[in-house]
């Protein structure tokens, strides 16, 4: 009989923390999505403002509704950052020319790049010095760019030297509009 009350308590514990879980995974999808609209809306505003007699209808294409949530895996959740792909981010050691700036020795001054090209996304290597891995899935070993891209798939992880950064690609709704 004390064994079974255990196995309940536990099994309600479990289930608690698996609940903890899911919703936390749920804001943080509410938090990147709403931090892309509002960053979709920017560009809406600032087209409508430069061209005040034209309808802002179908202005952006589809690159400029794509958009990249990256999360560097090895800092706890510190360091998350929304772009727009069609924007082009480029990630690497420098202050001045990258979107992105990683403080690993490993990693090079203009390392990599992310760009869209016809609603897709991709990844091009830069020539780094060390190369950039894709890991796919989660047994994947990764397939290593040296100076080529390839197609940036949803859930891949971008490893850079000591780095390795969790991406999401997801485009803007009109729904996510709706959610304020």
């Amino acid at each position: 009989m004390i064994i079974f009350v255990i196995c309940i308590i536990a099994a309600a514990v479990g289930a608690v923390a698996v609940l903890c879980v899911l919703s936390r995974r749920n804001s943080e999808e509410a938090r990147y999505k709403g931090a892309a609209a509002n960053i979709y809306r920017d560009k809406l505003l600032k087209w409508s403002l430069m061209n005040p007699y034209q309808s802002a209808e179908n202005v952006l294409s589809a690159d400029d509704s794509l958009f990249v949530y990256i999360k560097n895996a090895r800092s706890k959740g510190k360091h998350q950052y929304v772009f727009c792909v069609g924007d082009k981010v480029y990630i690497g050691r420098g202050r001045n020319d990258n979107q992105l700036i990683l403080s690993d020795p490993l990693v090079s001054e203009k390392h990599c790049l992310i760009y869209a090209e016809n609603g897709t996304a991709y990844i091009y290597d830069l020539n780094s010095g060390n190369g950039t891995v894709i890991k796919r899935g989660r047994f994947d070993k990764g397939f290593m760019l040296s100076g080529s891209s390839c197609v940036l798939e949803d859930n891949d992880e971008i490893i850079l030297g000591e780095s390795c950064l969790k991406i999401k690609i997801f485009k803007v709704e009109a729904d996510l509009f709706d959610q304020r």
